[in-house]
């Protein structure tokens, strides 16, 4: 059965921290008292997973599923520079239920922690875990290197301050011979501020529309307000008669494809377009001098419906969909069912 990694929700957090409190006796070995609380626990998450932000931070929260069953979770973030000075990243948590252990669902969480931070430019996790806890080995075994220990819990318990490279670890729990290529869920609001710089950095980019079976393209100048895109055209044009009869439009650049609705807002001058005139002609001087004030021109604004952004992740090629009415978006490996 298929395993799908997803951004752990609501819902979902309450299991989550259901599972770590009653995987905490088991890696404490022991040493110390299981004293953790469900409502601080459960808070506490609940507030990490929307302060990423605050703190500069990048947060990932991902749960392992088959169908809608739960079956583990992990967490990740930035570390503190104390324990890694050129920077890395620190596993927060890794929990499985001890029903499915042995099914290599570990495995997929710790890859998709490595995929999604390599995609950020992070290649080395640090990783605490009790000495005595079975975790520990496991860690060893991934080849993970004690950098150093530290005791908590008032002495009561030594901690191993691992490191492991994200290449490494990925090497090690990805499955070449699976059928089922690479994909996970990502945090939505994450991957769309991905595509507003992108689009902060992109002046032109191609326009393609089409009439029935007829389909054209051409290189426009573009601005963006958030994720909505907006260029300016002549009436006359057929790509404006185009969009009349079919809306539906598709942008590229580089590596990223934007498909969306285009809606027409009329002369660059007017009220609806204030805005729009206000970006192009910060951005685009020369073209708003020459053309916005034509008594033929038309300002078109692209509303976003999906986006797909080809990457390389050292060496390895994924695409990162968007789906912005759905709110959703996912990573996958070339080569995974659309």
């Amino acid at each position: 059965m298929k395993t799908s990694i997803r951004i752990i929700d609501g819902q979902t957090l309450k299991k989550a921290i259901a599972l770590k409190i009653h995987c905490w006796a088991e890696e404490l070995a022991g040493k110390a008292e299981n004293t953790l609380s469900f409502e601080e626990e459960y808070e506490f998450w609940k507030d990490w997973t929307v302060t990423a932000q605050d703190h500069q931070d990048i947060r990932l929260l991902i749960g392992a599923y088959q169908e809608d069953a739960f079956l583990g979770f992990a967490a990740a973030s930035i570390a503190e520079i104390e324990d890694l000075p050129a920077g890395g990243i620190e596993l927060n948590m890794l929990f499985v239920d001890e029903k499915t252990r042995g099914l290599r669902i570990s495995y997929r969480l710790l890859e998709a922690v490595a995929v999604f931070f390599q995609g950020k430019g992070f290649s080395q996790m640090v990783i605490y875990s009790h000495h005595y806890a079975p975790s520990n080995e496991y860690y060893r075994k991934l080849g993970a290197q004690v950098l150093r220990q530290e005791l908590q819990m008032d002495g009561k318990l030594l901690v191993d301050v691992f490191q492991i490279d994200l290449e490494r670890l990925r090497g090690i729990v990805s499955d070449p011979s699976s059928a089922l290529p690479f994909s996970m869920e990502l945090p939505f609001e994450d991957s769309v501020e991905e595509v507003i710089e992108f689009l902060e950095k992109s002046d032109h980019m191609v326009l393609a529309t089409s009439q029935q079976d007829h389909v054209t393209a051409r290189m426009m100048s573009f601005v963006h307000d958030g994720i909505d895109l907006y260029f300016q055209t002549d009436t006359h044009f057929l790509k404006t008669q185009q969009m009349r009869s079919n809306p539906r439009v598709a942008i590229c650049q580089n590596n990223v494809q934007i498909e969306g609705i285009a809606q027409e807002l009329g002369h660059p001058t007017s009220e609806a377009c204030k805005r729009f005139i206000e970006l192009y002609r910060a951005k685009h001087p020369g073209s708003y001098a020459r053309y916005s004030k034509r008594s033929q021109n038309t300002v078109f604004c692209v509303a976003p419906k999906k986006s797909t952004l080809w990457k390389y992740i050292h060496g390895e090629p994924y695409r990162d969909w968007i789906d912005f009415e759905k709110k959703m978006a996912w990573r996958q490996a070339y080569g995974a069912n659309d």
